[in-house]
């Protein structure tokens, strides 16, 4: 098992292998911010691609795809942001070498910005991770247990991860959205203090 199955990352990094040295210098500003990064670069040669890359984009905080010449008309993107704004994930578009006026339609509506503007997507990432007070995660578990649907299962119904962050800023006085509450139920979960959800 390598260590990227191991870990949660913030980050779901998507690049062309021709941009491996812009991508590079991303992930250094990402990881110098304490943001952990996943990258298919890091992927051991041999091992189940499509399982790390579902599993990483499950479990991220947010998505950058970094969109230059070589990834413009890439018929890997659309899917890769739909999969992203299907689990709910807030998607940042870095877009290097080329115009405004080029980016595709399917991603003007999401965060696009220069590769220049990286310090203040970092700080809305940053913002976005802020932790959960105490009584907030006692209100998160308990909502979790009556909702009674799985994580695993919350990863891939987006309306009962909806249903869930209703009633858990109902009950909290918060506005906090579903895929935030995700990500602190998998590492609750991953830490062992998330109770398990009985069957009936």
């Amino acid at each position: 098992m390598s260590m990227i199955a191991s870990q949660i990352h913030d980050i779901f990094l998507s690049h062309a292998a021709s941009d491996r040295g812009l991508s590079t210098l991303i992930t250094t500003q990402l990881s110098d911010a304490g943001l952990s990064v996943f990258s298919l670069d890091d992927v051991i040669v041999g091992e189940a691609v499509i399982q790390e890359m579902r599993k990483a984009l499950a479990e991220c905080s947010a998505v950058v795809i970094v969109l230059t010449r070589s990834t413009l008309h890439s018929p890997s993107m659309p899917f890769e942001v739909g999969a992203a704004m299907a689990l709910s994930k807030p998607v940042f578009v870095l877009y290097d070498g080329v115009s405004t006026e080029e980016i595709p339609k399917f991603m003007q509506e999401l965060h696009v910005s220069s590769v220049a503007d990286l310090p203040t997507v970092i700080e809305t990432i940053q913002k976005s991770r802020e932790p959960l007070t105490d009584n907030s995660v006692d209100v998160l578990r308990d909502v979790y247990v009556h909702h009674g649907v799985p994580t695993d299962m919350l990863m891939l119904d987006p309306s009962s991860l909806h249903d869930l962050a209703v009633e858990f800023n109902q009950q909290s006085g918060n506005s906090v959205s579903g895929q935030r509450l995700l990500q602190e139920l998998i590492r609750m979960r991953k830490r062992s203090r998330l109770p398990r959800i009985k069957k009936n």
